[in-house]
């Protein structure tokens, strides 16, 4: 019977009366939780929408849009190395968002005025591994970022395969090896960070798992809790090159 393990990881961004907002952080591990079926999957599709508000081209500089994943590995991929071990030699991770939500714990929540094209609230990501061969976002880029919802919304985004980190092991796939991963998330607005979590995890050999973190940011009496899903696919592919 496979653990599940969950953590929900929970942060409060605190503003001092006449003082800029101080971004407050919290570590954890083990957010990645394993499942046992084969989901389907299905191809990510384009997002026009989300494409136009980061990236070049914005007023303020936001970090680029997460990139959308359109290879959908098949059941062979999360399969035993054998015969076709020499086909698909190497160990590839896939993690991609399907969820924001912004759920409001008091006050009116953390929110921007929508009539003020200046205003920016963002929910960003990098997330990085040790073992990976080839990795994207690279160690030296800034990660990536997508508006955030305001108060009381939940925008679903399975379709659109938001890939957060792209990685390959070259010559890796085995049922025991080890791909580990460092993520750093955070809310901001106008370019000012209002909270920040550090979440590390490790996958060994290929599977299907489930991520579910919680950023709690705060505006004075004002405060949100952000919350992220998603899934994470780790698949044996013949492909060296993300």
């Amino acid at each position: 019977m496979i653990k599940y393990k969950l953590l929900v990881a929970v942060i409060v961004g605190v503003m001092l009366i006449q003082e800029s907002a101080k971004a407050q952080e919290v570590r954890g591990e083990d957010f990645l939780i394993p499942l046992a079926v084969f989901p389907t999957l299905e191809p990510g599709l384009a997002n026009p929408i989300f494409d136009q508000l980061c990236g070049a081209g914005t007023i303020r500089r936001t970090p680029p849009c997460p990139l959308t994943l359109t290879t959908v590995p098949t059941r062979r991929n999360f399969s035993p190395p054998s015969s076709e071990g020499a086909l698909l030699p190497h160990l590839r991770l896939d993690i991609i968002l399907k969820q924001m939500e912004n759920k409001v714990v008091s006050g009116q929540g953390v929110s921007i005025d929508q009539t003020d094209p200046i205003q920016l609230l963002y929910a960003n990501w990098k997330i990085q591994s040790a073992a990976a061969t080839l990795q994207l976002p690279g160690a030296d880029s800034e990660g990536y970022g997508l508006p955030a919802p305001n108060p009381g919304q939940i925008w679903p985004l399975g379709p659109y395969a938001n890939g957060l980190f792209q990685g390959i092991i070259i010559d890796g796939c085995s049922p025991t090896t080890l791909f580990d991963v460092q993520l750093t998330s955070s809310i901001s607005k106008n370019s000012d960070t209002l909270a920040e979590v550090h979440l590390e995890d490790s996958v060994v050999g290929y599977g299907f798992y489930i991520f579910n973190y919680v950023i709690r940011a705060a505006e004075g009496s004002n405060v949100s809790d952000f919350i992220f899903t998603g899934e994470a696919r780790c698949y044996c592919t013949g492909n060296e090159d993300l």
